[in-house]
């Protein structure tokens, strides 16, 4: 196959379903490079413009936010992506209910703000939490039409609607950090990226909802959602329930520098995870009623995505200890212990995205929620006696155990619903390995040269290990046709 057709292939969508993921592939990737890019330089200029406090602050209003958004979540957009007819009719009324839920989560939050801030014993956060009620109200009133750019694989589109935001977030948030130095810096650049989603909402696709409301509709669109709901609870105690015990064990400060390895450990993940769920989860609902397929395309999916976050995850165990001081600044040393066990969290919890993309493709959320509910029950059976032993090393310990010991029943589930061998799934974890084998041995022996900590330093770690992950893929697609460079053959074909 020439160069020019593979090019060809990635920069226009195809009509078969195999040319269309390669074509969202290639644009989520673009945007998830763009958008983390943007992100990661935020994170370096606002740690050293703002004290650890500063995240600390905003992260108890964000922790609200997120909360009250997971037990109210409906399901609908997830619904109306797995659905195989036309959801034209269907898109007011989900439009009404996101206004609704909005208006009325924004009035809780601003009500319930002292609470709190008592909670958290952190009178600081009231006016914080009250300003921000404003980010649910604003996201209530955007263009539910937006919802076919995933639903139709066109990722090209929302690459503009992500990107404004991250833009203005950038820009407003840290031009607000240099003139004020505090927490308000966040808020500010939080509202001005509402706000521009907002708008540009409306500019990328012309549909144009109205307050129209069809109970039937919504009826068969909660059907679908009211495991998506349940399993949004569980789902946020995973991921936010250390992040509260933290704030209440340990204080602003302590959230802070708890948020900020959170930040660094998610930086690449949680773009992985979304992405997964962009492309594998409309994907996989194209072939529910093919399981041959659905199970070629579930192996290729798990076993390219494990090559690539695993590797991260080691990346980051190996490399914290030097970013930190030379990037973020000396402050942030207490925050490398739990940075280097949740960048390890995260790759398992990337595997468990691909499960829940399969679980919803084939109208089992249920089994989204079982597998969530394990980590979430060894998490907390461990959160209050590792953080009182090891602090905010021993909160990364619990998320790490949690995520771990729910990967036995997803890989149960899955080899039961797609009839997968013990051997195949054995493969899909034999690339990721050779992987970190080798990124180990190398960078523990450039590591062992002596020399100081600075950017000279940092910059040759970073090559290294990113030159080795490189290598390696190469190495596997040629000799093995496996490994990260599996989209290769999803090209020639």
């Amino acid at each position: 196959m020439k160069i020019s057709s593979k090019l060809k292939a990635l920069i226009t969508p195809g009509r078969r379903l195999s040319q269309r993921v390669l074509f969202a592939g290639f644009w989520v990737i673009i945007s998830r490079i763009f958008g983390r890019g943007l992100s990661f330089v935020r994170i370096i200029i606002l740690a050293r413009l703002l004290a650890p406090e500063a995240f600390g602050l905003v992260a108890v209003g964000l922790l609200a936010i997120d909360l009250m958004y997971s037990v109210t979540r409906t399901g609908f957009s997830d619904s109306l992506i797995q659905q195989k007819e036309d959801i034209r009719d269907y898109l007011d009324t989900a439009w009404v209910m996101n206004v609704v839920r909005g208006a009325v989560l924004a009035g809780i939050l601003f009500g319930g703000a002292s609470l709190l801030a008592s909670f958290f014993e952190a009178p600081e956060t009231l006016a914080i939490i009250q300003v921000m009620a404003a980010l649910i109200l604003v996201q209530g009133f955007n263009n539910v039409g937006v919802i076919y750019f995933s639903k139709e694989l066109e990722i090209q589109k929302r690459f503009v609607l992500e990107i404004s935001q991250t833009l203005v977030d950038l820009t407003v948030s840290i031009v607000a950090a240099v003139l004020l130095r505090n927490a308000w810096a966040l808020v500010v650049g939080a509202l001005a990226s509402n706000i521009t989603g907002l708008i540009v909402s409306y500019i990328v696709h012309p549909y144009r909802p109205r307050f129209r409301f069809d109970w039937a509709k919504a009826k068969t669109m909660f059907h679908f959602g009211k495991w998506l709901t349940i399993s949004s609870w569980t789902g946020y105690l995973a991921q936010k329930g250390d992040s509260i015990i933290i704030g209440k064990m340990m204080g602003t400060v302590g959230l802070g520098f708890y948020q900020m390895s959170r930040r660094v450990s998610d930086l690449f993940s949680q773009d992985i995870i979304l992405s997964t769920m962009d492309i594998a989860f409309p994907a996989y609902s194209k072939l529910q009623d093919n399981i041959p397929k659905l199970r070629q395309a579930f192996l290729m999916s798990m076993e390219t995505l494990a090559s690539i976050v695993f590797p991260i995850g080691v990346a980051i165990f190996l490399l914290a200890p030097d970013f930190t001081p030379v990037i973020l600044g000396e402050q942030w040393i207490p925050a490398v212990p739990a940075m280097r066990i949740l960048g390890i969290a995260a790759a398992f919890q990337c595997i468990m995205a691909t499960g829940r993309s399969l679980f919803y493709s084939l109208r089992r959320p249920a089994l989204d929620f079982g597998m969530t509910e394990i980590a979430l029950v060894v998490m907390f059976a461990l959160f209050y006696p590792l953080i009182n032993k090891f602090g905010l090393e021993g909160a990364a310990m619990a998320v790490l155990i949690g995520y771990v010991s729910a990967l036995p029943f997803f890989i149960w589930r899955s080899v039961k619903l797609l009839h997968i061998s013990a051997r195949d799934y054995l493969r899909i974890f034999l690339a990721p390995l050779a992987i970190i084998l080798i990124m180990v041995g190398v960078t523990m022996g450039v590591k062992q040269i002596p020399s100081k900590v600075d950017l000279p330093h940092l910059i040759v770690l970073c090559a290294v290990v990113g030159g080795i992950f490189v290598g390696m893929s190469f190495l596997l697609w040629k000799a093995f046709k496996s490994g990260p460079l599996q989209v290769l053959g999803l090209m020639k074909r």
